[in-house]
């Protein structure tokens, strides 16, 4: 056996150690590849990615599930921040507050961006505006006016405005003191309706800066330092991947039956086909369904509209008393009751038929079409209603045979035509022989004519 130290050299190696070594180093590789691969495309995507939303039209309650959708969205898929771009007349005030809440305790940066030029971030858009981490407006564009108004857009009245002057001031002033800026312009967007141009807003501190493009809003705003719930962090934006968050499906189909006039003109024409159904019989069974199905989608609408609750409540009541009238052998009144109902829900549902004002979309229902799309379909449960009752009257009275050869007492005189009592009813009855029976007598039932009794005086006499 060979010393291992002779001639200095290192021991022989077997080709099972070599294989050994070559399988550890091949496996040291694959294992510090992904790593290396990490590193690297932390340092070549240190930036990250910026997720992009849009915040466009009237306030509503589709709007704010939007946002706060968005806002969760990106921060599962740990995006550096979310930028906003929003252009609003503004909207509800509960969808406002809906979406502040959902800034200010957001888990990554919110960027809100009013843009492009021309754009506006007025009234609900200007709270939502400040209650960004950052906020940035385009040249152009403008900020404000966020005085309450009331849901049909006219003024408040002086007790009730000077109510929601103060909890809206307080709020802007609790939005600010979050964010760090200057209450005041907030407060005076609130109480003076005071609406700012771009380099106005800026200068007040109402936002942070201008930016002419979303590439510039990110260049602009790298570097620098938010509060998050978790603690401080630092913008990384300037390079970072921008991915636009769509709107949906089911946003743009919530956001189409917020619109006041289909969700009108749904009601109204499922209305008009549940009566057609009952016009016709029940003998196309499609109409029915299809109307139920469509006044089911507009009360879906009303949820994310401002409405008068009595109005949708007396629309309701409309239908249950349709179904009444179909189950009770009344007299019309129920159908009647039905259409009266619908038409004062119906006025009642939207009564502004007024202009746009700051913080109200001003999307009424346009008069010419209330009535026309209104009149027929009232005009449709009046003649349903008619038909159901004539229909009514038409219908043969069915007449027990066991009738015949009954005895029961003349309760208004014969002479030739009257009434008589037999086995517990009041029936019309007429002397077979023509004589008068006179009341008290008894009878005796021959036969049955329609809804006719054909009697004689009991015993032939």
């Amino acid at each position: 056996m060979r010393d291992g130290a002779e001639g200095g050299g290192d021991p022989p190696v077997s080709r099972w150690t070599r294989a050994l070594r070559v399988g550890a180093a091949l496996a040291l590789l694959l294992t510090a590849a992904p790593g290396a691969s990490a590193l690297a495309q932390g340092e070549s995507g240190a930036r990250g990615e910026v997720f992009v939303a849009d915040i466009d039209g009237a306030i509503g309650a589709a709007m704010a599930g939007y946002a706060a959708n968005a806002v969760d969205e990106a921060a599962q898929r740990g995006a550096n921040a979310i930028v906003f771009r929003i252009d609003t007349p503004g909207g509800r005030v509960d969808a406002m507050r809906d979406i502040v809440q959902a800034f200010l305790e957001a888990p990554l940066p919110v960027i809100v961006y009013v843009a492009p030029g021309g754009a506006q971030a007025a009234s609900a858009g200007t709270f939502i505006t400040a209650a960004a981490h950052v906020a940035a407006i385009a040249p152009g564009a403008n900020i404000g006016a966020a005085s309450p108004v009331a849901e049909s857009g006219e003024d408040l009245p002086d007790t009730l405005r000077g109510k929601v002057d103060e909890d809206l001031s307080a709020l802007a002033r609790s939005i600010a003191e979050k964010r760090g800026r200057d209450p005041a312009p907030l407060e005076e967007a609130v109480r003076a309706a005071r609406s700012y141009s771009a380099s106005e807003a800026v200068d007040a501190g109402l936002v942070d800066l201008q930016a002419s493009d979303l590439g510039d809003l990110l260049a602009r705003v790298d570097g620098r330092a938010v509060e998050l719930p978790g603690g401080p962090t630092t913008l990384r934006t300037d390079g970072a991947n921008t991915i636009e968050l769509g709107q949906g499906l089911l946003y743009r189909v919530q956001v189409f039956l917020a619109d006041p006039t289909v969700v009108f003109l749904l009601i109204a024409a499922g209305w008009t086909l549940i009566f057609i159904e009952v016009f016709t019989g029940f003998s196309l069974i499609a109409a029915g369904l299809l109307g139920a199905a469509l006044i089911a989608l507009g009360f879906v609408g009303l949820v994310n509209l401002p409405v008068h609750w009595l109005a949708v409540g007396l629309l309701l009541v409309g239908v249950l008393l349709v179904a009444a009238e179909l189950n009770v052998d009344g007299s019309g009144v129920l159908g009647a009751a039905a259409v009266l109902t619908f038409v004062v829900g119906a006025v009642l549902l939207y009564l502004h038929f007024g202009a746009q004002t700051p913080s109200w979309s001003g999307r009424g229902i346009s008069l010419p079409l209330f009535i026309v799309a209104g009149g027929m379909a009232a005009g449709m449960g009046g003649i349903a209603t008619y038909n159901i009752v004539m229909a009514r009257r038409r219908k043969p009275v069915y007449v027990p045979p066991v009738l015949e050869g009954a005895i029961g007492v003349v309760r208004a005189e014969i002479n030739p035509i009257g009434h008589v009592f037999v086995n517990g009813e009041t029936w019309r009855a007429m002397a077979a022989d023509g004589l008068r029976l006179e009341e008290g007598a008894a009878v005796e039932v021959l036969s049955v004519e329609g809804a006719t009794l054909i009697v004689r005086a009991q015993g032939g006499g």
